[in-house]
């Protein structure tokens, strides 16, 4: 009789793992971030443009990844004039970026980065929350944006956000 339990229980956790495979594949298959629904909500997607400037600094989150962007100022003193978002760090790295001494990015690289402008009247700043405080005032002034793609001096470029979720 308990061989015939054993059997039965068995054939049922045989029965099951198709359906915790699918279950763990569906969950799998989730994004792994909201980032997706913040880029829509906060950020104009219809209005592409273009920033360019000197690479300041780079905050690793959390949540997402953060890169001041400066430009000279009239003065011709270099002033963060630009707050991209990126995704998470880890999204990043599964997108091939590379962190640390070897990384991809660094202060004083010039770059362009394709990015979408803040909307009009969005209350992203308290709703995204956690901006580097050495970036918060360029963010309050308009210069945060949702980064698309970065492109290098040498013509390289570097996918850094969401296209359009």
């Amino acid at each position: 009789m308990a061989q015939k339990a054993a059997w039965m229980a068995a054939l049922v956790c045989a029965a099951a793992c198709p359906v915790v495979t699918m279950s763990a594949l569906v969950q799998s298959a989730k994004p792994a971030t909201g980032s997706g629904s913040v880029v829509a909500k906060y950020f104009d997607t219809t209005k592409p443009t273009i920033i360019s400037g000197v690479v300041d600094s780079i905050e690793y989150g959390p949540p997402t990844v953060f890169i001041a962007i400066a430009e000279n100022d009239k003065e011709n003193i270099q002033k963060v004039k630009w707050v991209v978002r990126g995704d998470t760090r880890e999204v990043l790295e599964r997108k091939g970026w590379k962190f640390g001494r070897e990384g991809m990015i660094h202060p004083g690289f010039v770059v362009s980065v394709r990015v979408y402008p803040l909307r009009p009247n969005s209350n992203a700043l308290e709703s995204i929350g956690r901006i580097p405080p050495n970036m918060l005032e360029a963010a309050k002034a308009g210069g945060l944006v949702h980064g698309l793609e970065f492109t290098f001096s040498d013509g390289k470029k570097l996918y850094v956000g969401p296209a359009n979720n």
